[in-house]
């Protein structure tokens, strides 16, 4: 496979963090942002699909999402730059580790994934310690 363009990457981060920002401003909360929720399309534009574990103007979601965390704006930024992450370097913030319990720690601890040749490690690291309040700051830096 070949390698995907920056250019598309970053208009992929831009298009997610457009359909998130979309859904929030009618009061929906995706719930669990990641790779698997987007849909490449033959012009490799992405659409974002899968709101199974969404909530809906501040309500619990109807259904509980794989690792049962809290629904917040929080939790969707948090999510949002751990897609960031993915699509930058095609695997997901500790994927290496088998127990989602340990990544929290690990996270908790701030001991993030190594990202130094990653694009916008600046901006992942920031998320990443709550340095974003919207998805919409994230995609103005």
């Amino acid at each position: 496979m070949e390698p995907v363009p920056l250019r598309t990457k970053i208009s992929w981060v831009e298009s997610a963090g457009g359909s998130i920002t979309l859904i929030y401003f009618k009061h929906v909360i995706q719930g669990d942002v990641s790779a698997r929720d987007f849909l490449v399309d033959n012009d490799l534009s992405i659409l974002l699909c899968d709101f199974s574990g969404s909530a809906l103007n501040d309500k619990e979601p109807w259904v509980v999402g794989m690792d049962h965390f809290e629904v917040s704006i929080t939790t969707e930024i948090f999510s949002f730059c751990s897609l960031i992450f993915d699509i930058m370097t095609r695997r997901r913030p500790y994927d290496e580790i088998e127990h989602s319990d340990e990544a929290e720690r690990l996270c908790g601890e701030e001991m993030f994934p190594p990202m130094d040749d990653v694009p916008f490690r600046d901006i992942i690291l920031k998320c990443w310690k709550g340095g974003y309040t919207t998805v919409v700051e994230i995609l103005e830096d």
